[in-house]
């Protein structure tokens, strides 16, 4: 058995924030100012003729996010990592409204708020919503009770709904900065009332093999549904049948006996767990 060594390191990045072995925030605050100035200095460039609207819009939505994400999680508290967050935005300030104050004040008269106040406001929001159990946490907590998972071609099926709904309904007006953000997608089931793609195909997985299952042996569908190849099946893992989905289908609405035929003869018995495939809910 071959043995590999995994090597030791002082800070790791994950989903965008870096660990520190010392439980600081060190790395993460100079990447981050790091690439926001990047994308600043990239504004500049390109933005040199515009007016100030374009300019405040282009820093609100281009280099703004990049010093605050994930900052619920990471908001430091030494002044020192706290100024060097502030100074990327002063010189944003200085850049949209030119003058020769203190980019502090222009900060002011432009009515921006101070990334320290916008970091303790959102992890306030957040902690608020974990105590008071707001409907995104009590989502995803009914996940970790009762998972629900989604294979590759379904997830590929929500994704595009999500991305067409989010043309439809637009962008929502966020309650804490007043900015303008796309809708979650939590916010996009609770809008869209109808039953979203995956439950209906589900539905109609079952409403279909119910029909066939009580079609007879003289069908010809039928007798493909319950017959068996003669030559034996390759080696490896065999591939899932359209019968194996139908199982796991009534396995999700709480049905595990697999004599599933048996139970389509009975149409009103079907019929229940046809709508309760409907009205499943899937993360």
């Amino acid at each position: 058995m071959r043995v590999t060594s995994v090597p030791q390191v002082n800070t790791c990045k994950y989903l965008g924030i870096y660990l520190s072995n010392k439980l600081g925030w060190e790395e993460q605050i100079i990447n981050s100012t790091k690439k926001a100035s990047k994308a600043l200095h990239f504004s500049m460039r390109i933005l040199k003729k515009s007016n100030r609207r374009s300019n405040e819009l282009a820093y609100k939505t281009l280099v703004r996010p990049i010093m605050e994400y994930g900052a619920v999680g990471w908001d430091p508290y030494r002044r020192n990592q706290i100024d060097s967050i502030e100074k990327v935005q002063r010189r944003a300030a200085k850049y949209v409204k030119v003058g020769k104050r203190h980019g502090e004040e222009i900060v002011k008269d432009l009515g921006w708020e101070f990334l320290e106040s916008r970091r303790r406001k959102t992890r306030l929001t957040a902690l608020f919503k974990a105590q008071t159990g707001h409907k995104a946490w009590t989502d995803i907590n009914a996940r970790l009770v009762t998972p629900s998972y989604l294979g590759r071609e379904e997830q590929r099926l929500r994704v595009f709904e999500n991305k067409v709904l989010r043309k439809i309904l637009g962008a929502k007006r966020d309650e804490v900065t007043g900015e303008w953000r796309k809708l979650h997608n939590a916010e996009l089931h609770a809008l869209f009332s109808s039953p979203d793609i995956i439950r209906n195909i589900k539905s109609r997985h079952l409403r279909l093999a119910g029909h066939v299952a009580r079609m007879g042996e003289s069908k010809n569908a039928y007798r493909v549904l319950i017959g068996r190849p003669e030559r034996g099946r390759p080696l490896g893992r065999p591939r899932c049948r359209w019968e194996d989905n139908i199982k796991m289908d009534m396995r999700e609405v709480g049905y595990d006996d697999r004599d599933w035929i048996n139970l389509a003869q009975d149409r009103d018995r079907w019929r229940t767990y046809v709508r309760a495939a409907m009205n499943l809910r899937v993360p």
